[in-house]
């Protein structure tokens, strides 16, 4: 790329109304900035993704978990009965 030289983007003014949709905003718009800023999010102290995906990871586990014993029960109670002292077979 051009360093130091002259610059197009910079003699149009596209890079001045780029910083300032970027600081309005608070997105990057070039894409190391972009990276940057996903990988603060989940390593840094600023953002809070690692958290909320623990949690929803948990509650997912939990709801699964619930449902399995749910399930289990629902099963144990349909083999009750006057069969279920025959291994299942009536008569």
């Amino acid at each position: 790329m051009n360093k130091g030289g002259f610059s197009w983007k910079r003699l149009t003014g596209v890079t001045k109304i780029k910083q300032k949709i970027s600081r309005k905003t608070g997105v990057p718009l070039t894409k190391s900035g972009r990276q940057r800023k996903i990988g603060g999010m989940i390593y840094g102290g600023k953002g809070c993704l690692v958290i909320i995906a623990t949690i929803l990871l948990l509650c997912a586990l939990s709801i699964v978990a619930i449902h399995q014993a749910y399930s289990d029960s629902r099963t144990l109670e349909n083999n009750r009965g006057c069969c279920s002292h025959h291994d299942g077979v009536c008569g």
